[in-house]
């Protein structure tokens, strides 16, 4: 939070409402901290998850993850 303003990179933020681990507030603030410095980010918020994901949350945050990295890295395939 307190070093927003040197990122340079776009970040996507995964989080569990119910993380026990690190508090889904940090990540609240982090993103309403990056949104002022208006730095590129992506913020999901998984209702009911904890630290890690399962299920269908698991699924879902895999398929963000390769959304993000597909649109904010520069790859093409090799042939």
């Amino acid at each position: 939070i307190n070093f927003v303003e040197s990122i340079k990179t776009p970040l996507l933020i995964l989080h569990g409402t119910r993380d026990d681990v690190v508090s889904y507030s940090q990540s609240v603030q982090l993103s309403k901290a990056l949104r002022r410095a208006s730095k590129q980010h992506e913020f999901i918020a998984y209702r009911f998850a904890g630290h890690g994901f399962s299920g269908q949350d698991d699924v879902d945050a895999k398929q963000q993850a390769m959304r993000f990295f597909l649109t904010h890295l520069k790859w093409s395939p090799t042939k």
